[in-house]
């Protein structure tokens, strides 16, 4: 069995308890989180298997743009999901356009989270 691992990153600790009881179940993920994208980045680099990363585009510290910058810099096939609370059609081709592979819209249910992860890594797996 292929065990998928995230990287989940939200300065909002109320977000990650969320997101982290999506996978409590789950043998088919293994969950890292991060306050902010300076811990991300700590994270990323010690985790070298790490398949997706689904972070907040704002947050303290490190903002998500910064943060998906470096991400791309280090690893520029590395499949990031951006989660925010802005829906702008501006605010989501900036998104994409600095390489994120898609966006969720907060709030979000868990139906539309773990589809979107599953759509991230079965492109990736097929790629």
């Amino acid at each position: 069995m292929h065990v998928s691992k995230l990287l989940i990153v939200d300065d909002s600790r109320s977000v990650l308890a969320f997101i982290l009881d999506f996978f409590l179940d789950d043998e088919n993920y293994e969950v890292f989180t991060a306050e902010n994208g300076k811990v991300a980045l700590e994270v990323f680099e010690d985790e070298k298997d790490i398949e997706c990363i689904i972070m907040d585009w704002e947050m303290p510290v490190m903002s998500g743009l910064e943060t998906l910058v470096e991400i791309k810099k280090i690893n520029p096939k590395m499949s990031v999901i951006v989660m925010s609370a802005k829906n702008g059609v501006s605010d989501v081709q900036k998104m994409l356009s600095y390489g994120a592979n898609d966006f969720i819209i907060k709030p979000f249910t868990r139906e539309i989270f773990l589809d979107k992860v599953k759509a991230v890594l079965e492109k990736k797996k097929n790629s």
